[in-house]
């Protein structure tokens, strides 16, 4: 292997060729869970295991593959070719679900590039989480039935949500790290890993070979900008409050972040509220929804963050907490079939004694 030029796309076919079965049902969780952060620092760190032990049944796969570094978007005929190295169709799901995970990493750095002057990543997660909770408590309060039927869905739903993670947008930037060689890539992602943003910004602009590119790029990073009911917010803390949510941010205490907020946004006009709500959508639809480093995404606080209305819910709610465990998209189809009985129980009980 010492004489041997080994392609990053090249190594994670291995690894993900030889994965356990414990590695396998983590790596599923992830997708489930769109959790694609936690899915490429896995791999990302087993690859770097394996680069260090220099596993020299790793030679027979690339014996053959010593050319210099490709196209990223020749990746996935590589993938396909490579099914019959005994891949199976998990496994290239989690392959290319890795691959949109580095382009979403380095699309989260341009965003904070603007962003992340005025507004600090745990901020920003922060406030997106309470308007998980907004939206979830609305659903709740229109209709107990619905916002149960919601939970369910979405069980159901998640062996199918694991292809909406495409990481293509904005276009323009997909379009660039498509067509980067393999070294391009490492340099961008010991960058992302070092927090470089201008760094990264420079390298896609100056990757961008034609006007409308430019433009399409341009216009998303103008439209990066915290809205201005938030910057307002932001500038009105006094010193104390700033050493205070600095203090908060080094304790990673998200839910005393999110509650300020809360707080400080709901006491604004709705016309800003409006706006603030507008531009995190926007940032969860662009990454954040698939992919949030250093945040940990349960399925606790995905689904289960109401504070239940009466006894029922709460004993629905701590089932619900023991019935799922830490296991495979498939295994949970039970459990919601559990969830849904034990609902109706509990609700035609309590009719029957009113």
């Amino acid at each position: 292997m010492n004489d041997t030029i080994i392609s990053s796309s090249n190594l994670i076919l291995y690894l993900l060729n030889n994965l356990n079965t414990t590695e396998s049902a983590i790596l599923d969780r992830y997708l489930c869970e769109k959790n694609y952060a936690s899915l490429k620092v896995m791999i990302d760190r087993k690859r770097a295991e394996l680069f260090k032990t220099k596993d020299k049944a790793l030679k027979s796969v690339v014996d053959n593959a010593q050319k210099a570094p490709g196209n990223f978007a020749a990746d996935i005929n590589e993938l396909t070719a490579a099914l019959s190295l005994n891949l199976t169709q998990e496994q290239f799901k989690y392959a290319e679900a890795y691959r949109n995970a580095t382009i979403y990493s380095v699309i989260c750095a341009l965003w904070n590039t603007k962003v992340e002057q005025e507004l600090p990543q745990i901020d920003q997660y922060a406030i997106l989480e309470y308007y998980s909770e907004k939206l979830a408590q609305k659903e709740a309060e229109e209709n107990i039935l619905i916002w149960l039927w919601n939970i369910i869905r979405k069980l159901f739903d998640r062996e199918n949500d694991k292809f909406e993670c495409y990481a293509n947008e904005p276009k323009c930037v997909r379009a660039v790290l498509d067509r980067c060689g393999e070294t391009e890539l490492e340099h961008l992602q010991q960058a992302t890993d070092n927090n470089e943003s201008k760094l990264i910004n420079d390298f896609i602009k100056k990757k961008l070979d034609d006007s409308e590119m430019f433009v399409e790029y341009d216009k998303w990073n103008n439209a990066n900008d915290v809205p201005g009911a938030l910057k307002e917010i932001i500038h009105s803390l006094s010193q104390a409050q700033r050493r205070a949510m600095e203090k908060l941010r080094r304790l990673e205490l998200t839910d005393k972040i999110k509650d300020f907020y809360r707080e400080n946004i709901e006491k604004t006009s709705l016309p800003k509220q409006q706006e603030i709500e507008l531009f995190f959508r926007r940032m969860n639809m662009t990454f954040a929804g698939c992919y949030k480093p250093n945040i940990k995404k349960t399925k606790e606080r995905q689904v289960f963050f109401l504070k239940p209305q009466n006894s029922h819910l709460k004993s629905l709610e701590q089932q619900h907490k023991r019935g799922f465990p830490d296991v495979s998209c498939a295994e949970r189809f039970s459990g919601a079939k559990l969830l849904i009985s034990v609902f109706l129980r509990s609700f035609f009980a309590a009719t029957l004694r009113i």
